[in-house]
């Protein structure tokens, strides 16, 4: 018996049609998982920042932020307390992207390579009138790019006294729910599809 072996010219036409449905695909499973990572990590950051802001008021024996001796601490203060006394473990970053709003700083690294850091010392309205301080957060995805869009690498979010974590555009008003930079900020609808950042999601903007 004869067995019929594959010409050369057909193993390059199949490794061609393979290679086009590789290239074709390869980058949508590529922004798919990055998107899921994205989602998963800021929901991750807010419950970090929310328990460790929680244990510390615990031990304070007080309610608010503002009930603290000395008075409220900046958002940087604060992360720095946070990280020092081991309420939350994270370890203290300089090497920050371009493209963060003016101003941010006092960055840490969380256990899952997430960055979350403060911005300005100016107090926001945010939930039911409560007053927050500006904070943001930078996905482990991203944080190696030499710059940075707001909305689809790095988004807002704001602490309040009481230590939760109020984001724009589900919890209160902000300008960065706008079109910025090419990218989008309205954290709130990452929020609101279940933490699963998809651009899809922003087509209305």
């Amino acid at each position: 018996m004869i067995k019929k072996a594959f010409t050369l010219t057909e193993v390059l036409i199949t490794l061609g049609i393979i290679g086009v449905i590789a290239a074709l695909t390869v980058p949508a499973l590529f922004t798919h998982a990055r998107n899921a990572h994205l989602g998963a990590q800021y929901a991750n950051a807010i419950s970090t920042l929310e328990n460790g802001v929680g244990l510390y008021l615990y031990d304070k024996n007080v309610r608010k932020l503002t009930q603290l001796a000395d008075g409220a601490p900046t958002p940087g203060a604060l992360l720095s307390t946070l990280a020092t006394e081991k309420y939350i473990k994270m370890t203290s970053t300089s090497d920050l992207p371009a493209g963060l709003p003016s101003g941010c700083g006092n960055a840490y690294t969380l256990p899952d390579k997430s960055i979350v850091g403060s911005c300005s010392n100016t107090p926001i309205t945010v939930h039911q009138g409560d007053a927050g301080q500006e904070l943001f957060f930078l996905s482990s995805v991203s944080a190696n790019q030499k710059n940075v869009i707001e909305g689809l690498d790095f988004f807002r979010m704001s602490i309040s006294a009481d230590g939760m974590i109020y984001i724009p555009g589900r919890d209160y008003g902000d300008s960065t729910c706008s079109e910025l930079d090419g990218g989008y900020g309205c954290a709130g609808r990452v929020a609101a599809n279940g933490w699963k950042y998809d651009r899809k999601i922003f087509d209305n903007e």
